[in-house]
């Protein structure tokens, strides 16, 4: 079994086909533009493949993106023009691995990111690190998936996938009980000498209530500005797929 985003980096685009980064970018704008943050230089976490990381630096931000994954990162660097290498410093490490001297206006970690933290221990200590991170009147913008949307798409769902160089089966499943859906991958890369080269990786994501995202985020010093519904500016409700939260420091 390979660690999580091994090979699943090199088919990572595909199994996304279906995500189309231009509106996340669009609602962010629309998000920086309504709170009039100040948007000098971008930190991004779990940045993976860098679809989003491309778009941005396209609209001019200065980003430092991260992921944990040697492997996305390396796909990430290969995705990003030329143009613009003078707008993205790319960095391996996790959340709680970041260091910098600086703090930063804006902090993104998207795409339900949030959910691979598979305890509230260690949710807690990813956004222990953000408010370390984040400028005093700074904005933390993060998502996750809800599990009106695990039960909805994602109990005993299959998935198959298939280019000329590599096809993969996606089984995920999600246990009410224990709050953790699980996605098994496995992959078939095209290899030269052996026709297919099998591999298999484990994705395990922990589905938070609301109440479990605001306690975590009072015991690290932050607080929600906002919740919203799903790419809108709704507030956020019991049947909501998606939330998106808003956050700042807790000025006590």
């Amino acid at each position: 079994m390979n660690k999580p985003y091994q090979k699943l980096a090199v088919i990572y685009d595909e199994v996304m086909r279906h995500v189309n980064y231009h509106d996340w970018e669009d609602y962010l704008t629309r998000i920086f533009k309504s709170k009039a943050v100040s948007t000098e230089v971008i930190l991004e976490h779990a940045c993976g493949t860098g679809s989003l990381t491309v778009l941005l630096a396209e609209k001019g931000y200065q980003i430092v993106a991260c992921d944990r994954s040697k492997k996305m990162i390396y796909f990430a660097q290969k995705k990003l023009p030329t143009l613009l290498k003078q707008h993205v410093k790319f960095k391996i490490c996790s959340m709680e691995e970041f260091q910098a001297k600086k703090r930063y206006p804006v902090i993104l970690c998207l795409y339900d990111s949030i959910n691979y933290c598979q305890s509230q221990e260690e949710l807690i200590r990813a956004f222990q690190a953000v408010q370390k991170q984040l400028t005093p009147q700074g904005l933390f913008i993060f998502d996750v998936t809800t599990e009106v949307n695990s039960l909805r798409y994602f109990q005993n769902v299959y998935q198959v996938g298939e280019k000329p160089d590599f096809y993969y089966v996606r089984f995920s499943q999600y246990q009410s009980d224990t709050h953790l859906q699980q996605n098994h991958f496995t992959i078939f890369l095209r290899d030269k000498e052996y026709g297919y080269r099998k591999y298999q990786e484990k994705h395990v994501q922990r589905i938070y209530s609301p109440e479990e995202i605001d306690k975590c985020l009072l015991e690290s010093r932050l607080m929600i500005m906002e919740s919203f519904d799903d790419f809108s500016f709704n507030p956020s409700h019991r049947d909501s797929e998606r939330i998106h939260y808003l956050v700042t420091h807790h000025h006590d």
